[in-house]
């Protein structure tokens, strides 16, 4: 029997099978790295939806060179533009795509309470909240992206290796699962080994505490462009909150040609600085500074240019922080990293506006199973049979390295996720991850970690020793109690949870490393950044509550009394005194220093046939400390005629509000009271 199948049929066929195929496709590419996140089309119409609220303006402050649109939204009611307000800045790190959520969130629990809250409605007649929650919104949808990488450059052409060529020598997905991890290579020379508690994590030997490094680590890759350097030209770009004016760094991967040299970043800064009613900003970025406040520095307080909060300005982050931490109730943070050219710090040090930064979650502290055993291993892979060190032991003894080279990486793909550069590697070439104290999961997962201080060897200490030795000694223990901990909690909480965050380590051929055994593995990009979907929302709620606490901290002025007093002749005494009632003072230290805030002042608007005998009409008033700090100003006014007349007294600061009083001359002539 014959099967007959006419052309059309066949055309057909292929036409469906072509279609399946680009569906499945499509599919896998739509795929989040964590489900529950929006991509910028699903981001773009949450916030189309908030902006139809009558509390909420949606505007569009540029487009990006991936033709997506820095958006922003603005909270309140009224003339928004003329009252203090605070700016939230989400996902100044893309990986960290929590931050963007969280804003997203904050600004739609605001418009919504708002309908049904008294409360909220008179907080948005009091205070705006400008909310940028994409700032770098191309860079953000390599969440949604296989392979999955932790990218925070935008899409500007980059020659990092100065061949000629741009963006030719990136990560490679070489065990095809769809991410892009780490590779260990076997070396005698290497700087890593493996945990002692867990073969799985890498952390760095310590030849000081007689360990020795048996494997180089590299971002998951080959060497595509044949310069013996492995993936030092990767895609992209300039990062977001590496672009900005403080501290930033020259020449650096990831900090641009020059300093807002983004459309991304001019378009936030001048946003910022056409806004000077902005009184304080509020950014989601793994450089927290609400968790672990920043501190002063004495010394840096003398110089001229400012790199350290003044002492006069460290108690007020201190007490915020401490209502941060009240509202959140996390524990056990990871280190806040040190990122040059951030915005954060940029809002504070060069825009002169309180400036607070928080991370909004992190894995928590999993303690193990106690010595009774009650609890499960947190993997049984690794907890069962021979320990780490035997694990590893047969591989480097199969392999015999090559002798070593002299080349050396000029410009590894150091920390390309997070776009933090580490110092120069000194190791065997192709290019190795950078020399440093870290491990490779805090250098490739989290994207913004910093590296531990290198351990020391332990040594028996006598009872007699001093209490210097001893205090060296604690530190040498905690030292030591720290090497990998974060990475090994880690991975006791993805177990936990169920959660698939570690590709187990898997040999593969990669030629670029003949004679040595290479393996890919490492923890997932993304999943120590941000938190599994059901938990959005509760945090979103807790982040709401601290916005509304932190609007409740900002400066507050009122007319707390006026006095009139008849000099004769038609001449009056006119005296105000004007109140800070609440918590911020009316201008951080920081803020005087840059001069970027707009000081507060007072004004007598005289009607007219008056005029001052002594004094200007419009004055500039010193800073108001927090809580009842008080400026008085005296006039001398001449009025003429026997009616009686009126004045308006008007004091104010775009970022600190205003109050207005009307004063009517009349013989011994008192008031007393707030006046908002």
């Amino acid at each position: 029997m014959q099967c007959h199948v006419s052309r059309r049929n066949l055309l057909g066929l292929l036409c469906i099978t072509v279609g399946l195929l680009l569906l499945s496709e499509a599919a896998v590419a739509d795929q989040p790295a964590i489900e529950g996140y929006a991509d910028y089309d699903a981001y773009r119409l949450q916030l189309e939806s908030i902006g139809h609220s009558e509390y909420a303006k949606l505007e569009s402050l540029g487009r990006t060179r991936g033709s997506r649109e820095v958006y922003l939204l603005t909270i309140g009611s009224g003339k928004m533009d003329d009252r203090p307000a605070l700016l939230i800045v989400g996902s100044v790190h893309p990986p960290h795509l929590l931050g963007s959520e969280l804003a997203v969130r904050i600004a739609r629990h605001l418009v919504e309470q708002a309908k049904t809250d008294q409360a909220v409605r008179k907080l948005l007649e009091r205070v705006t909240f400008y909310v940028i929650p994409r700032p770098a919104p191309d860079a953000c949808e390599a969440f949604f992206r296989r392979p999955y990488l932790e990218r925070s450059e935008n899409e500007r052409p980059i020659d990092d290796d100065r061949d000629g060529a741009t963006d030719e020598d990136g990560p490679d997905d070489l065990d095809g699962d769809g991410w892009i991890t780490m590779m260990r290579v076997t070396d005698p020379a290497g700087s890593y080994m493996p945990h002692p508690d867990d073969a799985r994590v890498m952390v760095k030997a310590d030849p000081q505490r007689d360990q020795q490094g048996r494997f180089s680590l590299y971002v998951e890759g080959r060497d595509n462009d044949a310069d013996e350097e492995q993936g030092e030209d990767p895609p992209g770009g300039v990062a977001f909150n590496r672009n900005f004016t403080f501290r930033y760094p020259f020449y650096e991967r990831g900090a641009g040609p020059h300093q807002i040299s983004e459309v991304e970043t001019r378009a936030v800064a001048d946003f910022a600085f056409s806004h000077p009613n902005i009184a304080a900003v509020l950014t989601f970025t793994p450089e927290d500074n609400l968790m672990s406040p920043w501190k002063p520095g004495a010394s840096a307080e003398a110089k001229p240019i400012k790199t350290a909060v003044p002492s006069a300005d460290a108690p007020y982050f201190d007490f915020v922080a401490e209502q941060y931490r009240e509202v959140h109730g996390g524990k056990n943070p990871p280190e806040s990293p040190e990122a040059r050219g951030s915005f954060s710090e940029w809002a504070y040090f060069h825009y002169g506006r309180w400036s607070f930064a928080c991370r909004g979650w992190w894995i928590p502290q999993d303690k193990p199973e106690d010595e009774k055993g009650k609890a499960q291993p947190a993997d049984e892979k690794a907890s069962k049979g021979e320990s780490a060190e035997d694990k590893l032991s047969e591989a480097v003894r199969e392999v015999s390295p090559l002798p070593l080279g002299e080349g050396q990486g000029v410009r590894g793909w150091r920390n390309h996720a997070n776009g933090i550069d580490g110092s120069a590697s000194a190791g065997p070439h192709p290019n190795p991850l950078p020399e440093g104290e870290g491990t490779v999961a805090s250098h490739f997962s989290d994207g913004l970690s910093e590296e531990v201080s290198p351990e020391k060897k332990t040594s028996d200490e006598k009872p007699a020793e001093e209490k210097s030795a001893e205090r060296k000694s604690a530190e040498k223990k905690s030292a030591e109690e720290k090497q990998g901990a974060e990475d090994v909690n880690a991975l006791r909480w993805f177990a936990r949870q169920k959660i698939d965050g570690f590709v187990d380590w898997k040999q593969i051929a990669q030629p670029d490393f003949p004679q040595r055994k290479v393996e890919v593995g490492g923890f997932r990009p993304f999943l120590r950044l941000n938190p599994p979907a059901d938990q959005l929302e509760p945090l979103a709620e807790k982040h709401c509550q601290f916005v509304r606490r932190l609007t409740e901290l900002l400066p507050r002025l009122a007319v707390q009394q006026t006095k009139v007093e008849p000099l004769g002749q038609h001449v009056w005494r006119i005296t105000a005194v004007v109140v800070n009632r609440g918590y911020l003072p009316t201008e951080s230290q920081m803020g005087r220093t840059t001069r970027e805030p707009h000081p507060l002042q007072i004004q007598l608007e005289l009607p007219e046939g008056a005029s001052l005998v002594t004094g200007h009409p419009r004055v500039e008033l010193p800073v108001l400390a927090g809580h009842g700090g008080k400026a008085e100003q005296t006039w001398l006014v001449r009025v003429a005629g026997a009616e009686p007349a009126v004045l308006r007294l008007r004091v104010w600061s775009p970022s600190v509000g205003r109050v207005t009083k009307r004063i009517k001359l009349a013989a011994s002539s008192e008031t007393k009271g707030e006046t908002p």
